[in-house]
């Protein structure tokens, strides 16, 4: 369990400016062999490429979580989409898959700490943490995080972070 955490807490942390869109495709790069073995496809659209400042390993947590997350619910032959913009300094990010979605009885409960549909004996999570650490980890950057309740092909993520004043670097500098 202190695993799942030590990206919030880690007194290791590294604050730099990072590329938002290289850093998810990193996660999708680090996970790209599980994804074919499990026989999902991933696409990532880019409308803009922006920079954030912070710890580059932390936010990426955010996507392995989500990722994760979305591979356990896609049974067979599935989709992770990801879209990226910015609208009035407001980072965008769409994230969905075409799983099995989140049954209406649990989605007000999914970004508490220990909430989980998942068996936690199984090894693969189940201990309720992973999108309570996104949740968390988007707090740090004054961002937002919500599931698209209209979404009816699986699940989607609606992520917002707001671009202020030391929070971001440019973008024309990629």
């Amino acid at each position: 369990m202190l695993d799942r955490f030590r990206p919030i807490v880690s007194s290791k942390s590294v604050q730099a400016p990072f590329c938002v869109n290289d850093c998810i495709k990193q996660v999708f790069t680090d996970l790209s062999d599980r994804l074919s073995q499990s026989r999902i496809t991933y696409r990532l659209r880019e409308d803009s490429k922006v920079s954030l400042f912070g710890d580059r390993i932390q936010f990426s947590q955010i996507f392995y979580n989500l990722v994760l997350n979305s591979m356990q619910s896609i049974l067979s032959k599935g989709e992770i989409y990801v879209r990226i913009s910015t609208v009035k300094n407001t980072i965008w990010i769409f994230f969905s898959d075409n799983g099995s979605g989140i049954p209406e009885k649990y989605r007000k409960k999914i970004f508490e700490p220990f909430f989980s549909t998942k068996d936690p004996t199984s090894g693969n999570g189940g201990e309720g943490l992973g999108l309570f650490v996104v949740w968390n980890i988007l707090k740090m950057y004054k961002g937002t995080i919500q599931l698209n309740y209209k979404f009816k092909d699986g699940a989607q993520f609606i992520i917002r972070i707001p671009i202020e004043e030391g929070n971001h670097e440019p973008s024309s500098n990629h």
